[in-house]
């Protein structure tokens, strides 16, 4: 249980510094392109636009595939919006595209760490886990760029 925890554990940080440091990325590799504050807007809501239409069925996909298939497929997620980040990175259009598919993998993962929280924990140890888990994602953000 111990290991599966501390996989856990590390699996969330990893996921919280993956965004909080390719998303301002993307806004800075924007303003280094000269897009207009509109596209700078669009930019960012582009990483919860998909994920806001995706919230309820990935819930229904944790509950019908397990909480270790979607966990790995918002990991996939996030390595697919890394690579695209890199060679999209010139066009406002592909810095888009990559904070959506960015924005789709966290949401995968994070809903299934959540699930996986909720689904294997003692009732008793409920409360105390998920404000550990809960708490973990801050533990990315001194990754970000200032």
């Amino acid at each position: 249980m111990r290991t599966q925890a501390g996989l856990l554990l590390a699996h969330t940080i990893v996921v919280q510094a993956v965004t909080f440091v390719l998303r301002p990325a993307s806004a800075y590799q924007a303003l280094d392109l000269d897009v207009p504050a509109a596209w700078l807007g669009v930019l960012g809501a582009s990483f919860a636009v998909v994920p806001l239409v995706l919230a309820v069925p990935s819930g229904h996909a944790v509950d019908r595939f397990g909480e270790r298939r979607i966990v790995l497929a918002g990991s996939a997620l996030l390595a697919v919006a890394g690579l695209c980040f890199v060679l999209l990175a010139e066009s406002v259009a592909g810095l888009v595209l990559a904070s959506m598919v960015l924005g789709t993998g966290h949401l995968c993962a994070v809903v299934a760490q959540q699930a996986l929280v909720a689904n294997r924990t003692p009732p008793t140890a409920t409360t105390p886990r998920s404000a550990t888990t809960r708490s973990r994602p801050r533990w990315g953000r001194p990754s970000a760029p200032a």
